[in-house]
């Protein structure tokens, strides 16, 4: 009878009454937020790394040592340096020849932090990373020059914002290896060195353009050659086989 089943004439009629099932139609969406928050999350993740890899990549290449614009000069408690000036006719920077000698000599330069941050200063030298391995029992490593001590550094002036390590002073400098270099700080840096070989070749001439600074920003250490104020030059050092007649020695 139709009383039997009221529910069978009603139009639109779609099942008995609590057959359906809200949680289970509304699942499908949640799970969809799931997923979007997964990829959400991954992406983040992915922008991070990208981030740190160029920050890293940034640092190993940042380098914001560079010349402090003054040069020469004696220095406390260092040996001299008898260079002088020469080929600067007609306007001409020139150079500065360093004469043979058999003694230690000090060559003074100077180097600012351009950078926002503090380098660490490992090293400051004549002698660069390439050449401090000699290529044969008679070209010793750094030819033509030998280093002959540690560098030592003072700032350029006595400003309030200087900052000295305790127990230096503008007339008593410190070493330079380990040395915090501040943003926009200048520094002398005195680099004892000598040659190679006392006795020199009178037919030879060698140049030097650069000076070398080894620095540390975090965790990369790394060289950066720095302009000298004049390019350096000097007889040839000579090596023990030199002919004796193209060899002179200094007294």
């Amino acid at each position: 009878m139709a009383v039997s089943e009221p529910y069978a004439a009603q139009p639109g009629y779609s099942g008995p009454p609590g057959t359906s099932e809200p949680s289970q139609a509304g699942f499908p969406a949640a799970k969809g937020r799931v997923r979007w928050w997964r990829w959400a999350l991954l992406a983040l993740g992915l922008l991070l790394v990208i981030a740190v890899v160029v920050r890293l990549s940034s640092a190993a290449v940042y380098q914001p040592i560079q010349f402090g614009g003054s040069a020469g000069g004696d220095f406390p408690g260092m040996p001299g340096d008898g260079g002088r000036s020469v080929n600067t006719f007609a306007a001409e920077q020139g150079q500065i020849y360093e004469p043979a000698q058999r003694g230690v000599f000090t060559i003074v330069e100077s180097i600012v932090n351009t950078g926002p941050a503090v380098v660490t200063i490992e090293a400051v030298t004549m002698v660069g990373p390439q050449e401090r391995q000699g290529e044969s029992p008679s070209a010793p490593a750094g030819y033509p020059l030998a280093p002959a001590g540690q560098a030592m550094w003072r700032p350029v002036s006595t400003g309030p914002n200087v900052r000295l390590p305790a127990g230096c002073t503008f007339g008593k400098p410190c070493p330079v290896a380990g040395l915090l270099l501040p943003p926009d700080q200048d520094i002398q840096v005195a680099m004892p060195v000598r040659f190679t070989f006392a006795c020199y070749d009178t037919n030879s001439w060698l140049g030097q353009n650069d000076f070398y600074v080894q620095e540390r920003s975090g965790p990369f250490t790394h060289w950066v050659a720095i302009g000298l104020a004049a390019p350096y030059i000097f007889h040839d050092p000579a090596f023990p086989d030199t002919p004796k007649q193209d060899v002179t020695c200094p007294r």
